[in-house]
């Protein structure tokens, strides 16, 4: 059974983040509500900076350039969606400054390449686990607008449990499609950084085996904290107990 299917029947009563059929169909229940807002979710297109080719940002910058993004955004998340550029999800609320970046210019989503000597012969390794009907047509928008600007990629759509393995530990992709919880609309939630919430974002395997810098350094710092206490706690105690031990 589908989470839409088990919402349709009663079964499931709480959905997050409907995409695409699924939210339309959705919307027509009777006895729905939808809840809007700032939610931590985000779909990005990620890049294997190890790939040949890729760490020339030219090459990146062709990708973002190419597409009508604003349209596509409008075609496929009518209503539902903001567009963001940011090198991490959290930037994506904070720096407004980011919106404007890489406006559609086609043109020059065709020079970057050449200047960069890409080969337009190449096929990228395009990995993704979104397979509804939403997402394959906005791959394949996305593939036409860079195939203009010779830029070829070949789509694989994998299940989870292929995707992750392949994209957070073997790193067997060029460019990814993926989507993820990220920051939260900082005025919804505040404050966002502490070292509570940056243990809570390791309850995942996949973030204690391939980022540690994401745990470490927070726990480190509870334990030396708990530590400290303990000291001063210790050393109080020594300066105000009065009594006197006299040995024999």
């Amino acid at each position: 059974m589908t989470a839409a299917a088990g919402v349709q029947s009663g079964d499931v009563q709480v959905m997050f983040n409907p995409q695409g059929a699924t939210y339309d169909h959705l919307k027509t229940l009777p006895n729905g509500m939808f809840i809007g807002g700032p939610v931590p979710f985000s779909n990005d297109i990620s890049f294997n900076l190890k790939s040949p080719g890729l760490s020339d940002k030219r090459v990146r910058q062709a990708f973002i350039y190419a597409p009508d993004r604003p349209s596509l955004l409008s075609a496929f998340f009518p209503d539902r969606a903001r567009l963001a550029n940011a090198a991490m999800k959290q930037d994506a609320w904070r720096n407004t400054a980011l919106d404007n970046l890489y406006p559609f210019d086609a043109a020059k989503a065709k020079q970057l390449p050449q200047d960069a000597n890409w080969d337009s012969r190449k096929q990228l390794n395009f990995i993704t686990y979104h397979s509804d009907r939403n997402s394959k047509d906005l791959m394949a928008a996305l593939q036409q607008a860079w195939q203009d600007v010779g830029i070829n990629i070949k789509i694989t759509f994998q299940d989870t449990a292929t995707f992750v393995p392949a994209f957070y530990q073997k790193h067997q992709y060029d460019v990814a499609y993926i989507g993820g919880t990220g920051d939260y609309y900082p005025d919804a939630l505040r404050p966002y950084a502490s070292w509570g919430n940056m243990l809570n974002a390791a309850v995942s395997i996949e973030v204690i085996q391939s980022k540690p810098w994401i745990w470490i350094p927070p726990g480190l710092a509870v334990m030396l904290t708990v530590l400290a206490i303990n000291f001063v706690g210790d050393a109080l105690r020594d300066a105000v107990n009065t009594r006197t031990i006299i040995p024999h």
